[in-house]
């Protein structure tokens, strides 16, 4: 006979790695803040010395606050103005936390991280949070920034924190136009304000709370715009994916075109090597059907269109 054996054990409830929103720690008494401290060995001198809810539930959320997947879409006049606001009455903490390049440089209509002279390596003592803001000398809002953490760093780095700071083209404000500036800064701030800064600028927030940044000044920002250019697009119409690239006749080099998408990673496959008979270039589809036919004119289909009109047609 066979036997199977286990390992039993006490079955412990999920409340021990539970996370917090900060509506939710508003919403218990300091009796019950205080039993999630002990709850967690949350036991810092600090602790005994909070004897109001709104400081403990400020000082549990640091510790175990939930950051909600909340995300800014894109530049707006009155969230940014909102925002701004509340900028002007924010605490600035000390810079000497963050360390990177003060002269950046970024395209209106180009996203920085699909180029490679438009994202900025940023090394902090702290854990940033998903945004910065580009700001002029009287807080308004010019650029709301990303900020992505490099996770493969080597053995003398890992004991920072190591980040790509770039800005996406729907996050830059129409105001800011192509030129050089020289009285702007960047805003940092720390993981645990990321909730209550998209909050603030959507108009969600609840409740006033103290807010804070650290201030980087740039010595200089160079807004460019991407230049037009004559270059034809080829571009394969994939069945799965579409990819695109140009010829140059100066260079006679591939260039790679990478497509916007909600995830901003599509679209990095590497390309086909086209055929280009007598300096000619064209359209070149992995699959092309033809739809119907009046008289002189042929209607075309591409890709996975004329994938699914092949498997339903009766010929």
């Amino acid at each position: 006979m066979l036997y199977e054996t286990y390992k039993l054990g006490k079955n412990r409830s999920d409340k021990l790695k539970k996370r917090y929103t900060y509506e939710e720690l508003e919403q218990l008494e300091l009796p019950q803040l205080r039993a999630i401290c002990k709850n967690r060995a949350i036991k810092t001198p600090t602790v005994e010395l909070l004897n109001k809810k709104e400081e403990l539930a400020d000082f549990l959320y640091h510790y175990l606050g939930e950051i909600r997947e909340i995300q800014i879409v894109s530049w707006g006049e009155e969230e940014s103005s909102r925002l701004s606001r509340k900028l002007k009455n924010a605490e600035a903490k000390q810079t000497e936390q963050i360390v990177m390049s003060q002269n950046i440089k970024l395209y209106r209509d180009l996203n920085s991280f699909d180029e490679p002279d438009t994202k900025y390596k940023v090394t902090a003592n702290i854990k940033l949070g998903t945004y910065a803001l580009l700001v002029d000398e009287k807080k308004n809002i010019l650029a709301i920034m990303t900020v992505r953490e490099i996770k493969n760093m080597s053995v003398s780095n890992k004991e920072k924190n190591n980040y790509l700071l770039g800005v996406k083209r729907v996050c830059v404000s129409k105001g800011l136009k192509k030129g050089t500036y020289y009285n702007l800064a960047v805003l940092f701030f720390e993981e645990e304000k990321t909730e209550e800064l998209v909050k603030t600028y959507y108009g969600m927030e609840k409740k006033q709370r103290a807010f804070s940044y650290y201030e980087v000044a740039m010595d200089e920002v160079e807004v460019k715009e991407a230049q037009l250019t004559d270059e034809v697009l080829i571009i394969d119409y994939g069945t799965s994916f579409t990819t695109a690239g140009t010829y140059g006749m100066e260079t006679g080099q591939m260039k790679k075109i990478v497509f916007d998408s909600q995830a901003e990673e599509l679209g990095n496959d590497s390309f086909k090597e086209w055929e280009l008979h007598s300096q000619e270039r064209f359209l070149c589809p992995s699959v092309i059907g033809v739809k119907q036919i009046d008289g002189n004119k042929i209607e075309f289909i591409y890709g996975r269109e004329a994938i699914e009109a092949e498997k339903n047609s009766i010929f």
